[in-house]
């Protein structure tokens, strides 16, 4: 296998995305030399490359105290995590925050840890069939941690993926959704509103027209708008909502736990909650 060209699974590249990062551009180059690289190209430094740790592991953070064996722990991550990364963002702040923060594929719970990032350091630590790498947090917090990162036989552990602008996220997502699914992706439509739509062929044949819509330099949502050519139940559509980032409605009324039947779906997804985008689409293109 091309561990260049094979990264990460289909649904952390969709995932990673909308972190801010591209999957296209992952590499292994530079994971040789953890500790420097992270020095260099995360601490300090906004919007900085993920170190990805593409099938997970675990973590476990403490408060740092000066007299070492008297740290009590502040927190842990249990084992068989989702993939999760580390990097330093201030997209929307001029404050640096170091994160390190499981890829929300919405398998597994979603756990964040962030910190400001000025005076903190990693170092790399290795044993006999393991590595481990350990952070210290300095500054306006005070932490320590240790990151064992599981391995693949089919995918790297270490990856490194490069920050992507918050205007090309929106394409690149379209671009990947059709891949998957098989679709025919029309030219995008740009819209006075600043709303880019596409019109996408699938060989389901009950989709008589499937559109797919977004505003590419905000965050906003992820908007999917089916007509059916024959009656669909609410309840197929049911897993797709979310009560807060996620609405889909069936003839002008929200699905909800309701059960009745329509031909028009016009979906609504936070972009932060992609993968329920991902898995409606994948569902009306069967």
């Amino acid at each position: 296998m091309d561990l260049e060209r094979i990264m990460m699974l289909p649904k952390h590249e969709l995932a990673l995305i909308y972190m801010g990062f591209d999957p296209d551009k992952a590499t292994t180059k530079g994971t040789d030399d953890i500790p420097e690289f992270v020095t260099s190209e995360i601490f300090g430094k906004k919007n900085s490359p993920m170190l990805m740790f593409n099938s997970g592991g675990d973590i476990k953070i403490r408060e740092g105290v000066d007299e070492p064996g008297k740290k009590s722990q502040f927190g842990s991550w249990p084992g068989s995590l989702s993939a999760f990364g580390i990097y330093t963002a201030g997209e929307y702040s001029d404050e640096l925050n170091f994160y390190i923060r499981t890829i929300d594929t919405g398998e597994a719970p979603k756990i964040d840890y962030w910190f400001f990032s000025e005076g903190s350091n990693i170092r790399m630590s290795e044993a006999k069939g393991f590595t481990t790498f350990d952070f210290a947090i300095r500054g306006a917090c005070n932490y320590d941690g240790t990151i064992w990162p599981f391995s693949s036989k089919e995918l790297p552990s270490e990856v490194i993926v490069p920050y992507l602008p918050i205007e090309e996220r929106d394409a690149k997502y379209w671009g990947k959704i059709v891949d998957m699914n098989t679709l025919d992706l029309s030219e995008p439509e740009e819209n006075k509103d600043g709303t880019v739509s596409y019109t996408a062929l699938c060989t389901n044949p009950n989709v008589d027209t499937l559109r797919l819509s977004s505003v590419p330099r905000y965050s906003s949502k992820l908007v999917i708008e089916v007509e059916f050519n024959e009656p669909v139940n609410s309840k197929e559509f049911a897993g797709f909502q979310n009560i807060f980032n996620g609405s889909v409605i069936l003839d002008g009324e929200y699905i909800g736990n309701r059960d009745f039947t329509g031909t028009r779906i016009h979906a609504e997804i936070d972009k932060c909650m992609n993968y329920l985008a991902t898995g409606l689409i994948e569902y009306i293109s069967k």
